[in-house]
Parts: C-alpha cells; structure tokens; sequence
C-alpha cells in the first residue's frame, strides 16, 4: 500500500477508535474534515482471542501492529479494518450492536490544505481468502422504513456528523425488501427486513454483519472448506455470494462476493 494510501486508513481507523483523540486534530490549525466513509465492523465477541480464532478461520491476516496505542489488533481489508469491540465505545447508531457495531471514520486535514480525496476503497492485503474491499454493512428489522429513519437522523454519531444519510428506494433481494444508503466517502449501509423466524433476524432491529469483496470466489470458498468453515452458496439479484454459517462468524453475518 502506497504511504499516501496507509495514512489515510491510519487516520480513519484512529476515528473509529477513539472520538476524544478525534477532538484533538479539531483543536489545532482550524483542522476540517472530509465527509464519512465506511471504516470497518467491530466484533463484539467475549475476548481478542476469540475474535482472532473467527477471523484466523476466515482466512484473514493480520496487521503486524494496531496502528494506536491501547486500540485493538485490526485487520485491514481495503481501506477498512475488521477488529474485536473489546470495552471500546460502538456506534449501532440506533439499533442494537448485540452481535457488532459498524465503523465509520474521516480523514482530518488543516483549513489551508486541499481537502483529501477519498480513500481508494481497494488494496490486496495478502488475504488467504482473496478479501480486496469491504463494501457494505447490513442491519436487520422488522420495520425496515422505520430503522431507516432511526439511522438517517441519528445525532449522535461524530463521525457521521454532517452527513446526510439518504436510503434510496425499498428493492428486493432473495425475497427480502431491502434499502441502502451510501456515505460520501466510499461504503454503504443496508437495511433489510425480516419477519420472525428469519434466520437472518437479529430481533426487531439490528446491526447484522457485512459483506467483502474478493478477488475470487472460487479461491475463497476452497479456503473456507479447508478451514473447516461453513458456508452457502448464495445466487442473489446481485450475483452468487457466499455467505458463512452465522456460528462460525462469531454471531456475526459475513458475505463473501466476487469482482463484478
């Protein structure tokens, strides 16, 4: 990865941990920032260790070191980073963060500087399961226009701040109606709805997984079985997936797809 390329994932990562070490960069050279892009998912699992096993499983790699000091090991995918929550703050934004939390982050820059552009959402880490790109995270709810709303003007999150959240029009995916909303700076939010029984259903509303990108899905699903992971071949309006057995993902929801 280009230095350019690293700073800006390190920063983005440093605003997804720590929003008061955030308020700094505000406090000098009448610092600004950019608009919001999706920087990760946070495991909320019992310990780092276990977050290491599902994600070892997974077949990712690890960052030789977490970027600050008394922030969580991460694993980089793209410009993003998949870490354990551990005590740290979660945003669920309005819903419930029971199985993880989205990250989000923005790169600070001085008031007489060009603002960054944004991050290049791609980068080859090496990963043993091809991951290139996290593209989105996934909530569930039983009320899919009101959990949109819940998330589109929810004032607490800092890192969303000034972000207009906008979810387009309800569409249908394997049967479910589904509605999405895309952040200025790469990566987008999905909603769908489930009704009882779903085996897709956190409960009445949310925050389920994510989906990444790899380089190719053949690859990634004989990784999986050589893991011992189960998985489901998914075909979707949007092409096949592979989606992990929830229990192997720690709770937590996670989507293989292959370039378009």
């Amino acid at each position: 990865m280009s230095a350019p390329r690293m700073a800006i994932l390190l920063v983005a990562l440093a605003l997804a941990s720590s929003p008061r070490q955030a308020d700094g960069y505000f406090d000098c050279c009448h610092a600004r920032s950019t608009p919001p892009s999706l920087a990760g998912w946070w495991f909320r699992l019992p310990s780092q260790r276990a977050t290491d096993d599902v994600l070892d499983r997974l077949g990712f790699v690890w960052m030789d070191a977490s970027p600050y000091e008394g922030t969580p090991r991460q694993v980089a995918v793209g410009c993003s980073a998949l870490s354990w929550l551990g005590d740290s703050w979660g945003d669920g934004l309005g819903l419930s963060a029971e199985l993880g939390a989205p990250r989000f982050g923005r790169s600070v820059y001085c008031a007489d500087q060009p603002a960054p552009g944004p991050p290049a959402r791609r980068a080859d880490h090496g990963h043993p399961n091809g991951a290139v790109e996290l593209i989105r995270v996934i909530a569930s709810s039983s009320n899919l226009d009101s959990a949109c709303q819940v998330v589109a003007h929810q004032p607490g999150s800092w890192a969303l701040s000034g972000q207009s959240l906008y979810f387009g029009r309800a569409f249908l995916v394997e049967g479910r109606r589904v509605r999405e909303a895309d952040l200025d700076y790469g990566g987008t939010l999905r909603i769908i709805e489930t009704k009882p029984g779903d085996p897709l259903s956190v409960g009445a509303s949310g925050w389920l997984g994510f989906t990444v990108r790899v380089r190719d899905l053949e690859t990634t699903a004989w990784v999986l079985e050589d893991r011992g992971v189960r998985f489901s071949r998914v075909d979707t309006e949007e092409g096949p997936m592979i989606r992990v057995a929830r229990e192997d993902g720690g709770g937590t929801m996670v989507e293989f797809v292959g370039e378009r």
